[in-house]
């Protein structure tokens, strides 16, 4: 858990927030902002390298780290994103991720 986020902070310090609070919560937020920011700057070269980077922590298969990368970056980004863009968002989405990603999209829109 902290080692994801020492590493979206070492590997993006310019998106980096100045201020995260440290407790057990922290991993959420942190998730569900960059999820938001991946969201906002969907065709840019530092989404593909945060997906990248999500990508290989989840394929960990680190049980609570897999919960939360979906509940949190995926189910973020899947709220934000237009779904008539969805070709678009598989096309920037790593494919080892878009399982995963279709199934929380399909959830959160569910529930929309």
């Amino acid at each position: 858990m902290e080692n994801l986020i020492r590493q979206l902070q070492e590997g993006f310090p310019k998106a980096f927030p100045e201020y995260f609070e440290k407790d057990e919560y922290q991993i959420y937020r942190v998730l569900r902002y960059f999820g938001n920011r991946c969201a906002q700057y969907w065709e840019s070269s530092e989404t593909r390298q945060i997906l990248s980077l999500i990508t290989k922590v989840y394929q960990r298969e680190n049980l609570f780290l897999c919960n939360a990368i979906e509940n949190e970056f995926l189910a973020t980004m899947a709220m934000r994103l237009d779904t008539d863009e969805l070709m678009d968002q598989l096309k920037v989405m790593p494919e080892s991720l878009l399982p995963v990603y279709l199934k929380v999209l399909i959830e959160t829109k569910k529930t929309q």
